[in-house]
């Protein structure tokens, strides 16, 4: 069966699914991308607090740190020489 343009039915709808099939995959790559790019932006900005904390806490007398912000330094190997509150 050919359509007003000479092509086959067949080739058309072939030709909509891999257009449609590359057009999903490039989606599902941009997003990942913008979440990748997210999650690092996240880690650096968590380990540039713990960073000023550890100065703020070598700095400050009566410093202390807290139970959430001891867990997100581990993450990252800091340390904090401050008290847990």
């Amino acid at each position: 069966m050919k359509n007003n343009k000479g092509h086959s039915t067949i080739e058309a709808v072939i030709t909509t699914v891999i257009c449609v099939a590359v057009s999903i995959l490039v989606a599902i790559i941009f997003c990942g991308m913008i979440i990748w790019s997210a999650d690092k932006a996240m880690q650096r900005t968590e380990e540039y607090d713990c960073n000023k904390w550890s100065q703020e806490a070598d700095q400050y007398e009566n410093y202390y740190q807290t139970d959430w912000q001891v867990e997100q330094c581990n993450r990252y190997n800091i340390t904090i020489n401050a008290p847990i509150k």
